[in-house]
């Protein structure tokens, strides 16, 4: 549309999503037509919605609106905000993460994240490459999405707390789902009074499916892991393990030191199968 007279209708969108977003007041719903947007955008305003115009367009459908991120950029940057969600989008080939939660509260339903790519730069390039990355003690909804061939973790969460659910996660590469240092605890304390802090992280009847490493990686945190499939983990060239289902003490490059303890309620009759060693 003429971007001199767009103004959010029907009649006259935003030329972009980004532009949507800037011109976005609290509260206000940005729904996104099908089409391919080739632009990394961020949200910087609590109670946004970003959706999908058509709510009925499914993971994997083809019918989702794209976002193709340009090289070296993520999908959706959220940084400082709350009661943000994000529903029905598609996110291809985004650099470090599809959808980066920086100190944040926001769910994320019904997208579909393909194809990160790690950060070049070798300071950061074995630490990036998510499908979603949350860190900061932000607080992440996410359900009924698919992430696959991530370069890395398909979900990382890092002193933050989740619940993640209904999800499909397919061939990432470094794990389908790894949480650091997610200590409900130290959460509590960081977000204060009235932060809504799950007791724990919540891992629910999400399908895992031929991802390296490990299925699901639970390292220095607290989770409760409840009736998962978990099929085909493998191995890869930098790591020993092929695991369903990790949880570990988090420990420094020595190996010496602890970072942070582990602990995990895994019950509802999780399935693990298929797994290069355990």
């Amino acid at each position: 549309s003429d971007a001199g007279a767009a103004d959010g209708s029907r009649d006259f969108p935003y030329p972009s999503i980004g532009a949507a977003l800037e011109a976005a007041c609290q509260g206000t719903t940005v729904r996104v037509r099908a089409g391919e947007y080739p632009e990394s955008v961020a949200i910087r305003k609590s109670a946004i919605t970003l959706e999908a115009w058509d709510k009925g367009a499914l993971p994997g459908s083809g019918l989702q609106p794209v976002l193709v991120p340009p090289k070296g950029s993520p999908g959706v940057f959220v940084e400082g905000v709350r009661d943000v969600e994000i529903s029905g989008l598609e996110i291809r080939s985004a650099t470090t993460a599809g959808i980066w939660l920086e100190t944040s509260q926001v769910t994320i339903e019904s997208c579909s994240i393909r194809g990160t790519t790690p950060n070049e730069d070798p300071e950061y390039e074995q630490t990036t490459g998510f499908g979603v990355f949350a860190r900061g003690y932000s607080h992440c909804t996410l359900c009924e999405s698919l992430i696959e061939d991530s370069a890395n973790a398909g979900i990382m969460l890092r002193e933050s707390a989740a619940i993640i659910r209904s999800n499909r996660l397919f061939r990432n590469m470094q794990g389908a789902f790894m949480m650091e240092l997610c200590d409900p605890t130290a959460f509590a304390k960081a977000v204060g009074p009235g932060g809504g802090v799950p007791e724990l992280v919540r891992f629910e009847e999400n399908t895992l499916r031929d991802n390296a490493v490990f299925g699901i990686g639970v390292f220095g945190s607290h989770a409760s892991i409840i009736g998962n499939t978990v099929e085909g983990t493998t191995t890869n060239t930098a790591s020993a393990y092929g695991d369903g289902i990790v949880v570990s003490d988090l420990l420094d490059e020595t190996g010496e030191q602890t970072l942070g303890s582990s602990y995990a309620l895994v019950t509802g009759q999780n399935q693990v199968s298929g797994s290069a060693r355990v």
